[in-house]
């Protein structure tokens, strides 16, 4: 497979979206046909050594939460790109634009989960 541009959606439809978000700290096989590449993120795809090894960021929309099937993946080593400590300790938190234009951005819920195999409390 080749990396491919991601896809734009169209969120300001007046619907209320569900959106997963995840990094996994390996690149799982299963979305190696989902791959997007950044040309600015291609500094941060690197194997960072046995406790900094090259990541994954999925995000999942709408039907795809259920169905595992992500809407972007880009293979990321997170620790390195945000310069994390070592023990890869990070903050989590939400932001959101629309450039020059006004528009509501309501998160009417979310969680958070730092275990794999666990599910997100809110």
């Amino acid at each position: 497979h080749r990396l491919a541009p991601p896809a734009a959606w169209d969120l300001a439809d007046g619907r209320e979206h569900l959106v997963r978000v995840a990094y996994a700290p390996s690149v799982p096989a299963r979305y190696a046909g989902n791959l997007s590449a950044y040309p600015a993120a291609a500094r941060y795809a690197v194997d960072g050594g046995e406790a900094r090894r090259l990541g994954l960021v999925t995000v999942f929309l709408d039907d795809g939460v259920a169905a595992d099937r992500p809407a972007l993946a880009v293979p990321l080593n997170l620790p390195e790109a945000l310069g994390l400590p070592g023990d890869g300790t990070a903050h989590v938190g939400l932001t959101a634009a629309t450039g020059e234009r006004w528009q509501a951005h309501d998160v009417t819920s979310w969680a958070v989960c730092d275990r794999p195999g666990r599910d997100a409390v809110p």
